[in-house]
């Protein structure tokens, strides 16, 4: 029988670790190795476009991490702030269920060439080593959402033969998701496009979303229907399971039991969530879950979260059309009285004629 493979395919910022840690710490249902999100699809595939730069630019980060200079190393240095977030001791690379790796194996998956060859052996090594306690291995790394179309039909090519792969897919209220994001790049990658302050570069990032800012032809409105396109086109929708966030860590027992029933495990026991209920800058600070509260520094007032959810307002009936709903707890779409200044008669052709007669259509 195949080893099943979980893959979280998206989407960050929706309390993707608090599922991860729910998964592999509070219940033994997955590990994912040396890390939750080890990227290494996305380096397959600039590998195959021969994308030297890029590949080289993100090599010091993708090393750091698998070497755990940044992370799991007492002494290791701290590249930002960001990296010296504590994680659960069952998921960090010095964990026990990582203790069987070879060194050499390990330096190879992490170095050129990047491969499915590597990604498979990757995870059937790990699975060899877990199988009597877990019953999954798993990526967890958000950013395949973004994959394009092809090369996510490609992954399943090359997974689907050796994995039984499952897919899960965590959805948050549009605007508030994006706001952490934003933030998360603005405070921990010092990422500013030249704005004055986060505010600035969110209204910008909303006004111009179609500008797509990446590789891989996804923008902020289609973010979710469009990803779930893919990922349900490549590997199945009876593979796909859905989860809004809202709902299954307000105690809606019906997402957790199709949790459940997705996995064919038994999710009784979800990890704490900074995201639920929404707080903002004032989140508690739980342990574990920096990489949440860390995202929300500053708050969006009532007028600028409206005005954020009407920007975005497709994202919202986009989601409507493919679900068939909004979320209850998502922004809802607020409106205000304004005067009616239109005098419908000004637009009634037969009391135009009525008035002025000459107006009426003439023969040349």
């Amino acid at each position: 029988m195949k080893p099943t493979l979980l893959m979280l395919a998206g989407h960050g910022w929706s309390a993707t670790s608090p599922l991860y840690y729910t998964l592999a710490h509070n219940h033994r249902y997955c590990h994912g190795g040396h890390f939750k999100e080890n990227k290494y699809l996305e380096h397959i595939y600039y590998y195959n476009q021969r994308d030297e730069d890029l590949l080289n630019i993100k090599r010091i980060r993708f090393r750091q991490l698998f070497n755990g200079v940044k992370r799991d190393q007492a002494d290791g240095s701290k590249a930002m702030r960001f990296g010296d977030r504590e994680r659960p001791p069952t998921v960090m690379s010095t964990s026990e269920y990582n203790d069987h790796w070879d060194k050499n194996l390990v330096n190879d998956f992490f170095s050129l060439p990047h491969t499915f060859e590597k990604y498979i052996q990757y995870y059937k090594t790990h699975w060899e080593a877990i199988k009597d306690t877990y019953s999954a291995v798993s990526d967890c790394t958000v950013n395949n959402i973004y994959m394009p179309e092809k090369y996510v039909r490609e992954i399943a090519a090359a997974l689907k033969p050796h994995f039984r792969v499952k897919v899960l897919i965590i959805y948050r209220d549009p605007v508030q998701r994006a706001w952490s994001h934003l933030q998360f790049r603005w405070f921990q990658k010092g990422i500013t496009r030249d704005c004055v302050d986060p505010y600035h570069m969110f209204w910008q990032t909303l006004m111009n979303h179609q500008e797509k800012k990446d590789l891989y032809d996804m923008d902020i409105i289609s973010l979710y229907t469009e990803g779930l396109r893919r990922w349900s086109s490549a590997f199945g929708a009876q593979n796909v399971h859905n989860i809004i966030m809202e709902d299954l860590w307000s105690n809606d027992t019906k997402s957790l039991r199709d949790l459940s029933n997705f996995l064919s495990y038994d999710v009784t026991d979800l990890f704490p969530n900074c995201y639920v209920p929404e707080k903002g800058s004032k989140a508690p600070h739980l342990e574990y879950l920096s990489d949440q509260w860390m995202s929300n520094q500053v708050d969006l007032s009532e007028e600028q979260l409206n005005t954020a959810r009407a920007l975005m307002n497709k994202a919202y009936t986009n989601f409507q059309e493919v679900f068939g709903y909004i979320p209850e707890q998502w922004t809802k779409l607020q409106s205000v009285e304004v005067p009616n200044l239109i005098c419908e008669d000004d637009y009634n052709l037969e009391e135009i004629y009525r008035r002025d007669p000459l107006s009426r259509p003439q023969k040349l």
